[in-house]
């Protein structure tokens, strides 16, 4: 067997990675010619990848390559980016033989351009043309969408039989018939969907989708104790928020706590709905540490659920919690965001616990990733005011004191530093703008300072 023919049956047997070492391997010793091309771009619209079949095909096109073969898979590329008037360009410029076995892949492809193209009628005739060659259950289900919007249900249902064996075709076919909230015929076909659990997150999402919750509610309480799963869970706490039934809720966010993560969601989505459900349950302090490190611990330590954790407590005002939270985790590889990110929040918390020390030494390590936001300039001053490095805070303050903020702790700090000239001149400048017409945000801080100053 050639290297040629490994690659080729790699990729037809979702081999994918061995594909893609062996078709390093020909490239090394082969270079970039024709088969290098058209078989790699295979294993790429093999995996979804187009942006990079379009970004291979035009480096072909440079060395040369920029025949049909090529156009078709441009084409296949561009179907995927639901670029259909441009896939419809390149089909243009393939040439259909007279035997129409060899030319199954582009009628497919113009099939799927007419069908998303709402063109339904010359969607079904590609189609029909295939199925005169091969008997294909994803040709019938697609033949059988395109009858159906046209208004012909009989023969759509006659070929969604046709289809339904093919599990992959059934489901799609349940996915279009819930969108057409057509219920027998839906019913009808999901009742053959061999897994249980999808088949009940099916039937759910249809009663969502038709908004008849409280069948919704009825259906999901009959089977979720069987079939105890995490989106299951989420679906009813949605629908119960839906229908206003706070106490269901509750319940359901405690059943949401305690379980545990399955496959039917993302970790990060399953620990999010679980803050989520925490933060509506209002526990104290000392229950969010414990289900913190829960989550963390339950997601291996992941970078994600920490900044998802970090969010929760800042958004749900849990300061004390995540003044400590934000310095028990050290990660390798944060990004330069990342770390400015966290740097951010840690000075925030600080500041809200009045830890100007610790805000400080943040806004200094802040320096390292990013500029100080000019809307963060009033916490630094305040910062460096309040843990004694005033000289810094004046500086920072005195070029803004177009801010009665900024104008305000400038005051202060001229009064604690005894710069009376300095203190007279700002108070000047602050007149002058003000006998302008000066509209002086937040000046109210100004007469505060003064007020205090005047009764010291």
């Amino acid at each position: 067997m050639t290297l040629q023919d490994e690659i080729i049956d790699a990729i037809q047997n979702n081999e994918l990675d061995d594909a893609f070492h062996k078709i390093q391997e020909y490239e090394q010793s082969y270079g970039h010619d024709d088969f290098y091309y058209l078989s790699l771009s295979d294993l790429l619209l093999f995996q979804g990848m187009y942006e990079d079949v379009l970004i291979l095909m035009e480096d072909a096109k440079n060395n040369g390559y920029d025949d049909e073969l090529f156009y078709e898979r441009r084409a296949d590329a561009l179907i995927g980016l639901d670029r259909f008037d441009d896939a419809l360009d390149y089909l243009k410029m393939c040439t259909l033989g007279e035997d129409p076995e060899e030319d199954l892949h582009i009628l497919y492809l113009y099939g799927q351009v007419y069908l998303n193209k709402e063109d339904y009628k010359m969607a079904v005739q590609y189609f029909e043309d295939i199925l005169l060659e091969v008997d294909t259950p994803s040709i019938y289900c697609y033949a059988g969408i395109a009858y159906w919007k046209l208004g012909k249900k009989a023969r759509s249902l006659e070929y969604f039989e046709r289809a339904k064996d093919d599990e992959e075709s059934l489901t799609q076919i349940c996915l279009f018939l819930k969108e057409e909230k057509e219920e027998k015929s839906f019913f009808d076909f999901v009742q053959c969907i061999s897994e249980e659990d999808y088949r009940i997150h099916l039937i759910s999402d249809y009663y969502l989708e038709t908004e008849a919750y409280e069948q919704a509610v009825s259906y999901l309480e009959e089977k979720i104790e069987a079939h105890p799963l995490m989106i299951f869970y989420v679906k009813l706490l949605g629908l119960f928020e839906q229908l206003n039934q706070p106490d269901k809720m509750k319940h359901y966010e405690r059943k949401i706590l305690r379980l545990p993560i399955d496959d039917t969601m993302t970790r990060i989505n399953a620990i999010e709905m679980k803050l989520i459900a925490l933060q509506r349950l209002h526990y104290r302090d000392e229950t969010i540490k414990k289900y913190i490190k829960e989550f963390m611990t339950m997601s291996g330590n992941d970078k994600h659920v920490f900044f998802a954790i970090a969010s929760f407590l800042m958004n749900g005002r849990y300061i004390k919690v995540a003044s400590k939270f934000l310095y028990a985790y050290e990660f390798v590889g944060l990004t330069k965001e990342e770390k400015a990110y966290l740097t951010r929040i840690r000075i925030f918390t600080a500041l809200s616990l009045s830890d100007f020390y610790k805000a400080y030494d943040e806004f200094q390590a802040l320096k390292q990733y990013q500029t100080i936001d000019e809307e963060f300039m009033y916490d630094y001053a305040v910062a460096c005011f309040n843990s004694h490095h005033v000289k810094e805070a004046l500086e920072i303050a005195r070029q803004r004191y177009q801010d009665g903020r900024m104008a305000a702790l400038c005051i202060a700090g001229y009064d604690l530093t005894e710069q009376f000239d300095e203190q007279a001149e700002l108070l000047g400048d602050i007149h002058k703008l003000l006998d302008a017409g000066y509209e002086y945000p937040n000046i109210d801080a100004i007469y505060d300072v003064l007020g205090t100053l005047a009764n010291e």
